[in-house]
């Protein structure tokens, strides 16, 4: 995420290449590359989490999944 923000990074040498500015020029206006770890720690912090499929519902997507390719092979 933040390798664009490091200059002696290959992403931070492009990027600063492609600009024609410094690295620390262009710092102040990445601001997914300073967000993202902000959101992860708040993620964290908060226990916002993808949980894992129930054993039903991956049972349905499974025969879903199968119906699927048996109409796309009479197709």
């Amino acid at each position: 995420m933040t390798g664009c923000l490091v200059p002696w990074n290959s992403g931070g040498v492009y990027q600063a290449a492609t600009l024609g500015v410094a690295t620390i020029a262009y710092l102040p206006f990445a601001f997914f590359n300073w967000l993202s770890p902000l959101v992860t720690l708040i993620y964290g912090w908060l226990g916002i989490t993808i949980h894992p499929i129930d054993e039903e519902t991956k049972k349905r997507l499974e025969i879903a999944k199968e119906k699927e390719a048996a109409a796309a092979e009479s197709a």
